[in-house]
């Protein structure tokens, strides 16, 4: 059975905040590299590598945040349509707007781009290609898997563990192997199965963790996921640096979310983060400041997600009075050195907005 938290901590799923938490840094650490990894052949070949190094290893992060909402939204066998499009769908949806206001300012004040209203509804309406600011593609994503849980969430409460590893093995041909194939013999193949395609596969994939496996793993199944992590991440390195050299510019296949290497770093690092969380609130007595501090980072996390991109443009224009570049410094010091401040200048930025009553709808 899921192992929850003590009444003093509202009896909630621990591990839960655990895989929030990492992947919302993950998140903010794989922007805080994007500028220096995207120079490939721009900058030193060392400082390229430091950014492959980072981004191989935070590129799990979206995955790992679908995975834990089809894990959330799909298992439970009561389900209330009403509470969950008041406490879901519309906490996602609110927001949008306003905050894509806020970056189309920021593109037009401070960028000096031309945004008229025409492209502003296109990016409102197309927002999952073209959103307002890149990392807004995420709240589109999750609006329309919102839009498929009532649908999914039946198959997943009633199907066997043998039907969906079937599902699990068409969603791998759709979305790894299919266009593998395609790649390598240069000519499309005349199966076409995109109802399974797509983060959709991750969504179910969540939810079938957490109804067919335990909380907490054997140290062999630990060792195990811990011997793919760490060897899907080299060969994500390795893929991308000899992809890129070849391209003459970054060449992003192995940072896909579907791309076979990330598919098991996402799964194993699913595993792992849910076992450490797991095991940590068995010791809750030990670490009671810890978990205190996990649990109200991971209440904030939906708000320092929409706000971090902000954080990171104002630190890196300089109108603070100095500017953060992330080209100045090696990258392997730099980069998370840049994450932690604006995970931090974000949190404190989420929790001000909380206390504001006209305001906190915007971080909710």
């Amino acid at each position: 059975m899921p192992q929850h938290v003590g009444n003093s901590l509202s009896s909630r799923l621990f591990w839960v905040d655990v895989v929030r938490i990492y992947a919302i840094f993950a998140v903010i650490l794989l922007h805080a590299a994007a500028v220096p990894n995207t120079n490939f052949n721009k900058i030193p070949l060392m400082w390229w590598w430091q950014t492959n190094i980072w981004t191989a290893i935070t590129c799990t992060c979206i995955p790992l945040l679908v995975m834990l909402s089809g894990a959330l939204l799909l298992t439970p066998k009561n389900w209330d349509a009403k509470r969950f499009a008041h406490r879901r769908v519309m906490k996602v949806f609110i927001p949008l707007l306003p905050w894509s206001l806020v970056y189309a300012g920021w593109r037009i004040f401070f960028w000096g781009h031309d945004l008229t209203l025409s492209d502003l509804l296109a990016s409102l309406l197309g927002g999952l290609k073209k959103p307002i600011f890149p990392h807004l593609w995420f709240m589109y994503l999750i609006i329309i898997l919102y839009f498929l849980v009532p649908v999914l969430r039946i198959y997943s409460v009633n199907s066997s563990l043998k039907n969906q590893r079937y599902f699990v093995g068409l969603w791998l041909f759709a979305c790894t192997i299919k266009p593998m194939f395609e790649t390598l013999l240069g000519i499309p193949l005349g199966v076409n199965i995109d109802p399974v395609f797509g983060y959709v596969g991750y969504f179910l994939l969540g939810a079938t963790f957490v109804k067919y496996s335990p909380d907490k793993i054997s140290r062999r199944w630990a060792g195990a996921c811990g011997l793919a992590l760490a060897g899907c991440a080299v060969i994500t390195m390795l893929g991308t640096y000899m992809l890129s050299v070849r391209a003459g510019r970054l060449d992003k296949f192995f940072y896909d979310s579907f791309s076979p290497t990330v598919i098991l770093m996402s799964m194993a690092s699913f595993a792992l983060l849910r076992n450490f969380g797991t095991a940590l609130v068995e010791r809750a007595d030990r670490h009671p400041a810890l978990i205190r501090r996990i649990t109200y980072a991971s209440e904030l996390s939906y708000g320092v997600y929409l706000v971090h991109a902000l954080v990171i443009v104002i630190l890196e224009s300089g109108r603070l009075g100095f500017s953060v570049d992330p080209l100045r410094y090696p990258p392997i010091f730099a980069a998370p050195m840049i994450a932690i401040v604006v995970s931090v200048l974000s949190l404190l930025l989420t929790g001000l907005l909380r206390r504001v009553r006209i305001l906190k709808w915007l971080v909710p």
